[in-house]
């Protein structure tokens, strides 16, 4: 009768410990998404600062265009010569 029990009482115990570390390892996996999470968004944040630096003005577009247009016309002006 007392190895029943006993037997019972170390399942029980068994069971306990298996739940609790499921539990822990449920918690930690978690935190590792969380923080990946958290790792991916900064840097897809600062990637596109990044991006959104390299975008052109509307100046800076038109200074171009007239460095072109420039450019173009001195070019045509030494083949006309």
């Amino acid at each position: 009768m007392c190895s029943i029990n006993c037997r019972d009482i170390v399942k029980d115990a068994e069971s306990r410990i298996a739940r609790a570390a499921e539990e822990r390892d449920e918690e930690l996996a978690e935190k590792v998404r969380k923080a990946t999470f958290e790792q991916l968004h900064s840097k897809f944040n600062s990637d596109l600062e990044i991006l959104k630096k390299r975008i052109p003005t509307r100046d800076q577009e038109a200074a171009e265009a007239a460095k072109d247009v420039k450019y173009i016309r001195e070019r045509q002006a030494c083949l006309s010569d």
